[in-house]
């Protein structure tokens, strides 16, 4: 009956010191792993933005003119140089360049492709292509009206990497979170011990006094509150067996006393009784001689 509240005891002890760090530590992967998914998604973001604006600006002037093998080149080169899923050029209705794979890109609708989206695992950018406006000192920029504002850059780029950084973020948060809660779990269980173990020590005692036997003593190797507690319950039992040894005395010492004066109660009725004898002899001896 004593082990069962002193692990109770303990369990208490050891769930008030785990349960705030599990939260706190649930919390801290929680919130470094959302941090790197959501730095690694805008690094993504910039990436697909500053890529879509510069190969738009840079095969203006080709696409406008129809030099399209230029235009391939420099996309499969920068395809390959940022690590781009594809490129590619549309009108809105169909596609007029395409560099990478055909099914990295997005389905085509009939209207102007929005500056960036989402579908799936991947993420796509859209640039119009747009030759700056004509100048009189530089009349070779001009292009077709017609063209100015109908072709589209499309850029595709995989959400792989961000979805790596969550993994490896989430499991080195993980391996941080379980090292630290073994630590405190073994760090409270010997604290718990040092607490739950003397108050077992007490519990026991103190059954022990309950039942009777009065020279139990708990052992004095705490300190603080607790060793004030286990030199309280000594000296309480020191007390009572005092007590339990003057109360046996003074109730022998009255049980002698008592002993003495039944021995004196009966001594005197055996001379009452003889004195009684001895008159009725006295008595009868005159009636006697009467009759």
């Amino acid at each position: 009956t004593g082990f069962r509240p002193a692990l109770t005891l303990r369990m208490r002890i050891l769930a008030v010191a785990l349960i705030p760090l599990l939260l706190a530590v649930g919390l801290f992967a929680a919130y470094f792993t959302q941090r790197s998914a959501n730095e690694m998604e805008q690094s993504l973001v910039r990436q697909g933005q500053d890529s879509a604006k510069h190969l738009a600006d840079t095969i203006a002037f080709d696409l406008m003119t129809g030099n399209l093998p230029p235009v391939k080149r420099f996309l499969d080169y920068e395809r390959n140089f940022r690590r781009i899923e594809a490129a590619a050029v549309t009108d809105g209705q169909r596609w007029i360049l395409v560099s990478g794979q055909s099914n990295a890109l997005p389905a085509l609708t009939a209207k102007a492709p929005p500056p960036r989206w989402r579908a799936g695992p991947m993420m796509y950018f859209a640039q119009p292509v747009r030759l700056p406006p004509a100048s009189e000192s530089d009349p070779y920029l001009s292009a077709p009206e017609a063209h100015r504002s109908e072709l589209f850059l499309v850029v595709s780029l995989s959400r792989a990497p961000v979805e790596l950084a969550r993994s490896q973020t989430g499991m080195a948060a993980t391996g941080t979170a379980l090292f630290a809660i073994a630590f405190a779990l073994l760090l409270a269980w010997r604290l718990s011990g040092g607490v739950s173990l003397p108050l077992l020590n007490i519990t026991n005692t103190v059954a022990h006094l309950a039942n009777g036997n009065l020279t139990e003593r708990t052992p004095e190797t705490s300190q603080g509150e607790i060793g004030l507690l286990e030199c309280g319950v000594n000296r309480m039992a020191q007390a009572l067996e005092e007590n339990q040894r003057n109360l046996t005395l003074r109730v022998h010492d009255a049980t002698a006393e008592l002993l003495g004066q039944k021995l004196a109660a009966e001594a005197a009725m055996l001379a009452k009784s003889r004195f009684l004898a001895s008159a009725s002899h006295d008595l009868r001896q005159p009636l006697h001689a009467l009759t």
